[in-house]
């Protein structure tokens, strides 16, 4: 295997695979969530989903081939997981059996940006060295 081949199944791949899984599992019909007794429990599976995401394309991001995109990788990686998370639940409007929820957007959001500060704060020394 190529070195950017190898490269791009290393860090670019995980990100953008993890989002086609999102998609795909957004246009199908009802999920319906084991109830753990939890109120809010959809929330924080958002919350955790998108911040994993967030992890993901930072990390993907960081790694990219254009000087650009490295330097700025967590603005953009940021929102262009926040437009993703927007345009899911968008999306889902269209789907039979789902609704979008800017309940369920915002809590992407947080997932995105406490899973993102805390990638940033965990690699400050390697990111801003």
């Amino acid at each position: 295997m190529s070195t950017k081949l190898k490269k791009y199944f290393t860090y670019q791949f995980p990100w953008q695979f993890f989002m086609l899984v999102i998609f795909l599992q957004s246009s199908s019909g009802q999920i319906s969530l084991p109830d753990i007794g939890i109120d809010w429990f959809d929330k924080i599976v958002h919350f955790i989903v998108f911040g994993l995401l967030a992890l993901l394309t930072l990390r993907g991001l960081k790694h990219a081939n254009n000087p650009v995109i490295q330097n700025y990788f967590a603005w953009i990686g940021i929102l262009t997981c926040i437009i993703f998370g927007g345009t899911d639940e968008i999306h889902q409007l269209f789907v039979p059996g789902r609704f979008g929820s800017v309940s369920d957007w915002i809590a992407d959001i947080l997932g995105i940006v406490v899973f993102s500060f805390a990638y940033l704060f965990h690699n400050r020394d390697r990111i801003y060295s």
